[in-house]
């Protein structure tokens, strides 16, 4: 009875401190007032629909991976995807396939969850939910009041608006507060991720942009270069309307990016001048004069964040490599790093860093490296991993996704060597070998080109296009096209290419289709 009372006394005090902070009339209240309000201190702030939440100050996506995820109500209760949820308050989530379901640990607390079962397990004693997780968008979903509460933390519920914390929260003496969230996290009204349409608006941009047959998406218009006919330049068209493509521009392209309202693309070299000088151009999305941003030897690879655009550019004569980066007018052009005889590629940006490979011969006629990472001005470079040596490497969802070689092998310039996939996070810890979770490993084997979308990797085989889960299990073939590589997950359909024609096909299998672009 003196723990209840004391529990009561501490509950009614914590009210009354919450309540005491100083207050704004609600009818005047903005959203930027609430930021850096200390009453948000430990707390995360979701809101339906909004696949940003605000967590410690500062917003972030509910899912680095997929702009879709967001809570969402459905048959009158509000679910949250499981993994942001528990691992914002410490906890290490896992997928189990064997069960079907999800394990969150954190310190001596373990929370079991199943689809399809209202009962969750909370250190071996069930709790009913009131709803099942369900899997929706590749993602688990659950009721917001279980997970939060079997985390130990207390809930508040407004119109959409959601506050997780470790101290109670009211609404007396926070009226303000809870304006000024409301106005912040409210956004227009998107479709239920239940039932998603074909293709989200604002889908990310795809990292495989080199080469012909790139395909890229944004504001349901589907943008690509032909690159089979050189003739034929940048066409965009409105999604499944392939017949009625137009073209932006006559230009050859063999790398794009889109931000903004621009098309950031590289005119390659023509024939029998490789190794010369090449232009970054941009071209409006609904079509305009083409403009130069700057010219350079050999240019590769070119990644567009914010104002500035990163570019490799390869000087033959000098057997030289250099990482540059220039704003998207033009001017600040600087090196960021140069590599001699040598390469560097997958260029990347993530969480206020460069991520790339400074690749080199590494055995068997391939180059690999280790992952490094810098800040955008080039200084503070260093490598993730000083072990772990990369083929070729992708950022998704919050992790490092690498194929390499077996260290013992790396040198021998004798036999042919496994490419096996790996993953790591991205501070380097935590490296997982997915491929050994294959039904057969060596169907995995010499896998260079892959693309992590949501909880797949699709990758090309010598016999067809496949994916698997990031575990590396459930693999399955999904269309019969030989060497297939440009590999981009748009929607619920995935286009690529060979050295023949684009393609595209479901990314269950199904409409397999020859474009013929």
């Amino acid at each position: 009875m003196r723990n209840i009372r004391l529990l009561g006394v501490l509950f009614f005090a914590s009210v009354i401190l919450f309540s005491q902070l100083p207050l704004q009339s609600a009818s005047v209240v903005r959203a930027e007032a609430v930021t850096g309000d200390p009453r948000l201190d430990g707390v995360m702030v979701l809101y339906v629909d909004n696949p940003k939440a605000y967590v410690n100050h500062q917003f972030i996506p509910v899912d680095a991976g997929d702009g879709r995820i967001a809570p969402l109500v459905k048959q009158g209760r509000t679910l949250v995807p499981v993994r942001f949820v528990s691992e914002n308050f410490g906890a290490t989530v896992e997928w189990d396939s064997a069960k079907n379901g999800v394990e969150i640990v954190r310190d001596e607390l373990m929370i079991q969850l199943f689809l399809g079962e209202s009962m969750m397990g909370i250190n071996g004693l069930g709790k009913e939910m009131g709803a099942v997780p369900e899997l929706i968008l590749g993602r688990t979903y659950v009721p917001f009041r279980a997970i939060a509460e079997a985390l130990g933390k207390q809930v508040y519920w407004e119109s959409g608006l959601i506050m997780i914390s470790d101290r109670p929260i009211t609404k007396e003496g926070n009226e303000d507060l809870i304006q000024g969230l409301l106005s912040m996290m409210k956004v227009e009204k998107k479709p239920d991720p239940a039932k998603p349409s074909p293709l989200p608006d604002k889908y990310p941009v795809m990292l495989e942009t080199s080469g012909p047959g790139t395909v890229l998406l944004q504001d349901k218009k589907v943008y690509y270069n032909d690159g089979f006919d050189k003739s034929k330049g940048l066409f965009v068209f409105t999604y499944g309307q392939e017949g009625q493509k137009k073209r932006i521009t006559q230009d050859t392209t063999s790398s794009m990016n889109i931000a903004g309202d621009w098309i950031y693309y590289v005119v390659p070299n023509t024939a029998g001048s490789y190794g010369g000088k090449n232009p970054i151009k941009k071209v409006k999305k609904t079509g305009s004069t083409p403009v130069t941003i700057t010219t350079d030897y050999q240019i590769d690879e070119v990644v567009v964040s914010g104002d500035w655009i990163y570019y490799v550019s390869n000087n033959y004569s000098t057997n030289t490599a250099i990482l540059k980066r220039v704003k998207t007018n033009g001017s600040g052009k600087k090196v960021l790093q140069q590599l001699k005889d040598g390469y560097i590629t997958n260029v990347q940006v993530s969480q206020g860093y460069l991520y790339f490979l400074k690749k080199s011969f590494c055995g068997y006629g391939k180059e690999c490296s280790l992952v490094y990472r810098m800040k955008p001005d080039g200084t503070s470079l260093s490598a993730v991993n000083t072990k772990e040596y990369a083929v070729s490497m992708q950022l998704a969802n919050g992790k490092i996704y690498y194929s390499r070689f077996h260290e013992n092998l790396r040198d021998d310039s004798k036999d042919s060597m496994p490419i096996d996939l790996y993953s790591m996070e991205m501070n380097g810890t935590k490296v997982t070998n997915i491929s050994k979770n294959a039904m057969n490993p060596n169907d995995l084997y010499f896998i260079e080109k892959f693309k992590v979308h949501g909880d797949w990797i699709y990758f090309g085989k010598w016999d067809g296009l496949y994916k698997m889960r990031l575990n590396g299990t459930s693999m399955t073939k999904l269309a019969d096209v030989s060497n297939p590589f440009n590999i981009n997950v748009i929607g619920e359909w995935i286009y690529f290419r060979n050295t023949a024609n684009a393609h595209r096909v479901k990314t269950n299998g199904q409409e397999h289709k020859t474009l013929f672009w």
